[in-house]
């Protein structure tokens, strides 16, 4: 009947979003991003009088802020997931939007920083000595993107007019950005933003491939031997007595680019022990060293 279908519907349509969110809180998790972002944003709930002083100057920090908190789920999204959270978590996301996070649950990356002199204020609120719940990954993503988040509500409550927090449209946003676009114009900047990242890091990877890409090839093109030395390899292996007794020879097939010089450790070894009554070996050492120095491997 009807109400049947528009449970099944519904319940689809559950199903779909817990699917939704869980994988993306993975992606987050796997980013491995987050626990810094955490300990950084405590850092600077203690430290309001810098945050004051450098609202202006640090307006690049809190746009990309509001791009990263408008991509995180809200309180609301986590809530109505459907997923799986301990009794613990689910205490931390009724705080999520508010200013103030009441919570004393310790992350791995509380724990690991637990001495650290700046931190000290922020690690107050924490009991080092109870025995913390043992929480899943994408439990405790979810208490950092809490405690992400109740920072931008706390910031929009700071003097210096940081950020802004629109309930209706549920996006963080700048002020500076405010003054000069609609909310809606805003959001759309912030993604582009955040799209125009991403792309520039895909172009600085594509272009170091092409670079790692030509210098193969002009290293092959270098390798290339006449045909009538086709068969010489182009890796050369010199042993102790070689480099003693031979090293002008050595030097100059070295420089002339077609070979690639390969100095076993046991050679250097042979070397070393052999400087003390042996000028070649000497001569061979400070060579080798030289080339070391210009970088050669």
């Amino acid at each position: 009947d009807v109400s049947e279908s528009e449970e099944s519907i519904s319940s689809s349509r559950s199903c779909r979003n817990e699917r939704s969110l869980q994988e993306k809180l993975e992606i987050i998790s796997g980013e491995g991003l987050l626990p810094t972002v955490k300990v950084f944003l405590d850092w600077l709930r203690t430290n309001t009088d810098l945050i004051i002083m450098c609202a202006q100057s640090s307006q690049s920090l809190w746009n990309r802020l509001s791009v990263l908190l408008n991509l995180l789920p809200s309180a609301g999204d986590l809530q109505d997931s459907g997923l799986f959270l301990s009794s613990e978590v689910k205490s931390v996301l009724s705080g999520c939007e508010l200013p103030d996070l009441n919570t004393c649950l310790l992350l791995p990356e509380d724990v690991a920083l637990r001495n650290l002199p700046p931190l000290k204020n922020a690690h107050r609120r924490f009991n080092f000595e109870q025995d913390r719940p043992v929480l899943t990954e994408v439990e405790e993503s979810v208490v950092r993107i809490c405690c992400i988040r109740s920072f931008g509500h706390f910031i929009t409550r700071l003097q210096g007019s940081i950020l802004q927090y629109n309930s209706e449209v549920g996006i963080f946003i700048s002020i500076a950005q405010s003054e000069q676009d609609g909310l809606l114009q805003q959001a759309q900047a912030q993604f582009r933003m955040a799209a125009e990242e991403a792309r520039r890091n895909r172009l600085m990877r594509d272009m170091a491939q092409l670079r790692l890409q030509l210098e193969v090839s002009q290293l092959e093109g270098s390798l290339q031997q006449p045909k009538a030395q086709c068969v010489m390899s182009p890796y050369l292996v010199p042993d102790t007595q070689a480099l003693c007794q031979h090293l002008s020879p050595i030097r100059q097939l070295a420089a002339s680019g077609r070979f690639i010089v390969i100095i076993p450790r046991t050679v250097i070894d042979g070397l070393d022990f052999l400087k003390k009554e042996n000028a070649g070996a000497r001569d061979s050492i400070r060579y080798l060293e030289a080339e070391f120095k210009k970088g050669n491997r």
